[in-house]
C-alpha cells in the first residue's frame, strides 16, 4: 500500500511540474515573435550593429528548449554588406525544475554553421574592434549600488557542455594582403560549473596565404581567474608536432593579453612541412629527421614575443628571441646557431645543368623573376651568429651579421667571420625573388690561401697568407646556380708564399731548363716574396687580367683564363723574366687540381731578334754546346 501511494505521489508531482511548465511557457509560446524581436533589439543595442533573427521555436518535453533558425550580425559600415557573423542553427536546452529555485541548469548548447567574417583595412582598423572594446561605465549612484547588492534573478548552476560544429572564420588584411581561412572548425566544452575547471577541445583546418591547408587539434583544462583564464595543461597538435605547456590569458581595456610557455618533444618535421603545404625535399635523405624545442611567449595587442626559445633539429641547436611589432609591422630577430652544415639541407642537384642565364645589372630583376617570397619580404631587423658553418666546402667559424630587411631587400651588414686563420669582413645584399639575386663586397685579411683553395677544389699549388678585395654578384644558394650567374672582380695580394710544381728559380739558375723537356721534380716549387693579381668573372669565365710575382732570382708576369663550367680548366701564360733580361714563357694549363707547367719553346724562339740574341749572349757557350751550334 505504501509503495502504491508513493507511486501516485510521484506521478501527481510530475504532472504538476508539467502543468506549471506549460503555464510558465505558454505566454512565451503565444508571444514568441515579440520575444524574438526584443532579443534582436537588445543585441543590436549592445553591439551597435543590426541583428536579425530568423525563426524562433520552443520545445517543452523532455527538456525546455529554444531553437534559433538563422541569425546575422551586420558588418561595420565601411566593410561591405557581408555580415560579420552568421549562425545557421542554435539550440539551448534547460532543465525546468531548477528554474523555480532561480538556478539555470543547461543540458546542452549546440551551435551549427557559425561563420565569422573578420576584416582589417589598409589603415589598420578592424571590423570587430568596437565589439570587444570595454564600454565606459558611468559613475555609480545610490540606485546602481543598491542594484549591485541585489541577488540576480537567475544564476548559472552548471551546464553539461557547449558544442559548435561546422564553423568557419575568414580573415583578410588589406594592408598586408594576408588571407587566412579557418574551416571545419569545431569547439567542444565539457561540464561547466562556477569555480571549477572546464575541458576545452578545438579542431579545424587552417589555410594561410602561400601555404596549403593543414589540420590542427587543441585541448586544454581551462580555469577561470580574476580578469583572466588559465589553460593548464595546454596541448596543441599539428601533424607530427605536439606542444604541451601553460597559457594564461587576460582581457584588458587595450585588448587580449596572454603569456605562457610550451615544450615541444622530439617529432619528425617532414610530415609537418607537408601538412603546411611546403614542398621541401633536402638532398640528404637523413637531413631534418628530428626536431624539438622550448619557448616562452608573451602576446599583447601591440606585439608578440617569443623569448627565449630553443630549437634543435638534427645536430643543430638554435637559441634566441623573436619579437613581432604590430604598428608599424616589424620583426626583431636575434638568433644564435651552434653549428650548421648547409649542403644536406639544400635541394638535390639537377641531373643536367640548365643553360646559363644572362647576368643582369645589380638593380635589375632577372628574366622570369617570380613573386617575392612572403617570408623573405617581411620587415626584419636583428642579429645572427653561427658558431660553425659549412657551406660549399668552406668551413666558416664565428660568423656574425646584423640583419636588415624591408620591402623584399635583405642586407647582412656588417658580416664578419673567421676564415682559415684569417678574417672576413664585408656586406651581403639579397633580394626576395627567385632565384634569389645577391651582391657581395668583402675584404679578406691574412687568410691561409692553401686551405681556402683546397676547400674550393682550386689551385692546391698555392700556399701563404692572402689579403684580398672581392666584389661579386649572382643568384641562388646552391653551387651550380652560383657558378652560372656569378660575375664581378677581385684583387689579391700575398706578401709571401710558395707555388708547388714550378721551380722558377731553377729556370733562372739552369739554362738547360729553357729548352727541351721541362725536367722538374714533382716536389720542386717556388718561394716568392710578393704576389699581386687582378681578375674579373663573367659568364662562367675567370679572366686573369694581371699577375705579378717576384722571387729571389726572377720576376713573373702573366695573363690567362679559367673556365668554371662545365669543367674548371686553367689556361694561362706566364712570362718569367730572368736577371739577365731573358724572358721565358711558361704555359700553365689543365683541370684544377691537375695543372701542368711547361716551357713554351715556340714562343721563346718566335721572339724578337734582339731578345733572342740577348738570350744566347747571356747563356754563352754552354747553351751553344747544348744546342749543337758551332
Amino acid at each position: 500500500m505504501k509503495k502504491q501511494t508513493r507511486t501516485v505521489v510521484i506521478a501527481l508531482s510530475l504532472a504538476t511540474v508539467l502543468v506549471l511548465a506549460i503555464v510558465v511557457a505558454l505566454p512565451g509560446i503565444v508571444a514568441l515573435n515579440k520575444v524574438k524581436n526584443e532579443i534582436a533589439e537588445t543585441l543590436s543595442q549592445a553591439s551597435g550593429r543590426p541583428v536579425t533573427i530568423g525563426k524562433l521555436s520552443l520545445s517543452l518535453y523532455p527538456w525546455l528548449g529554444i531553437r534559433l533558425d538563422g541569425a546575422e550580425l551586420a558588418n561595420a559600415p565601411t566593410f561591405g554588406k557581408t555580415p560579420l557573423a552568421r549562425v545557421d542553427d542554435a539550440l539551448v536546452e534547460v532543465r525546468v525544475l531548477p528554474l523555480f529555485a532561480g538556478h539555470i541548469v543547461l543540458r546542452r548548447v549546440v551551435v551549427t554553421g557559425l561563420k565569422l567574417n573578420l576584416r582589417e583595412n589598409a589603415a589598420g582598423h578592424t571590423n570587430w574592434a568596437a565589439l570587444i572594446r570595454t564600454p565606459k561605465r558611468p559613475a555609480p549612484t545610490k540606485a546602481t549600488r543598491a542594484e549591485a547588492h541585489e541577488a540576480p534573478a537567475f544564476a548559472l548552476l552548471r551546464a553539461a557542455g557547449l558544442t559548435v560544429t561546422n564553423a568557419s572564420v575568414t580573415y583578410r588584411n588589406a594592408r598586408t594582403g594576408a588571407r587566412d581561412i579557418l574551416s571545419h572548425f569545431t569547439v567542444r566544452l565539457g561540464e561547466i560549473r562556477p569555480g571549477r575547471p572546464v575541458a576545452v577541445h578545438l579542431a579545424g583546418v587552417l589555410k594561410t596565404a602561400g601555404h596549403g591547408p593543414f589540420p590542427f587539434r587543441l585541448s586544454a583544462r581551462a580555469i577561470r581567474q580574476h580578469k583572466g583564464l588559465l589553460l593548464n595543461p595546454f596541448r596543441l597538435s599539428i601533424a607530427t608536432l605536439k606542444a604541451v605547456g601553460t597559457v594564461q590569458a587576460t582581457e584588458t581595456r587595450s585588448g587580449l593579453k596572454a603569456h605562457g610557455h610550451l615544450h615541444i618533444p622530439a617529432f619528425a618535421p617532414r610530415p609537418l612541412l607537408a601538412a603546411l603545404g611546403l614542398s621541401y625535399r633536402p638532398s640528404d635523405p637523413k637531413a631534418l629527421r628530428t626536431a624539438s624545442g622550448r619557448l616562452a611567449f608573451r602576446l599583447s595587442p601591440r606585439q608578440l614575443s617569443l623569448a627565449p626559445f630553443t630549437i634543435r633539429f638534427d645536430q643543430t641547436l638554435v637559441t634566441g628571441r623573436l619579437v613581432r611589432l604590430a604598428h608599424p609591422l616589424l620583426y626583431r630577430v636575434h638568433l644564435a646557431i651552434s653549428s650548421l652544415a648547409l649542403a644536406p639541407y639544400l635541394p638535390p642537384k639537377p641531373s643536367a645543368p640548365p643553360a646559363p642565364q644572362p647576368v643582369q645589372g645589380p638593380g635589375r630583376p632577372q628574366a622570369g623573376t617570380k613573386t617575392p617570397s612572403p617570408l623573405l619580404s617581411l620587415p626584419v631587423m636583428g642579429t645572427v651568429t653561427i658558431g660553425r658553418l659549412v657551406a660549399h666546402g668552406l668551413t666558416l667559424t664565428r660568423v656574425s651579421a646584423a640583419l636588415h630587411g624591408r620591402h623584399g631587400h635583405i642586407r647582412l651588414q656588417p658580416l664578419t667571420m673567421d676564415l682559415y686563420g684569417g678574417t672576413f669582413a664585408g656586406r651581403l645584399a639579397l633580394k626576395a625573388a627567385h632565384p634569389l639575386p645577391w651582391r657581395l663586397a668583402a675584404r679578406l685579411s691574412q687568410v691561409h690561401i692553401g686551405a681556402l683553395l683546397r676547400a674550393l677544389h682550386m689551385f692546391p699549388e698555392f700556399s701563404g697568407l692572402l689579403n684580398a678585395h672581392v666584389r661579386l654578384r649572382g643568384s641562388g644558394v646552391a653551387l651550380l646556380p652560383i657558378e652560372q650567374s656569378v660575375s664581378g672582380r677581385l684583387t689579391a695580394d700575398m706578401p709571401r708564399g710558395a707555388l708547388r710544381g714550378l721551380d722558377i728559380n731553377f729556370i733562372a739558375k739552369d739554362p738547360k731548363a729553357v729548352v727541351g723537356p721541362h725536367r722538374l721534380k714533382k716536389v720542386a716549387g717556388t718561394v716568392f716574396t710578393r704576389l699581386h693579381a687582378q681578375a674579373t668573372i663573367a659568364n662562367s669565365l675567370v679572366t686573369l687580367q694581371a699577375l705579378s710575382l717576384h722571387t729571389a732570382r726572377a720576376a713573373v708576369h702573366g695573363q690567362g683564363t679559367m673556365t668554371l663550367l662545365p669543367t674548371k680548366t686553367l689556361n694561362t701564360l706566364l712570362k718569367v723574366t730572368l736577371p739577365s733580361g731573358l724572358t721565358v714563357p711558361v704555359r700553365v694549363r689543365g683541370p684544377i687540381g691537375h695543372v701542368h707547367f711547361a716551357v713554351s719553346l715556340n714562343r721563346l724562339l718566335s721572339g724578337s731578334g734582339k731578345g733572342l740574341g740577348s738570350a744566347f749572349k747571356s747563356l754563352g757557350g754552354r747553351l751553344k754546346s747544348f744546342l749543337g751550334i758551332h
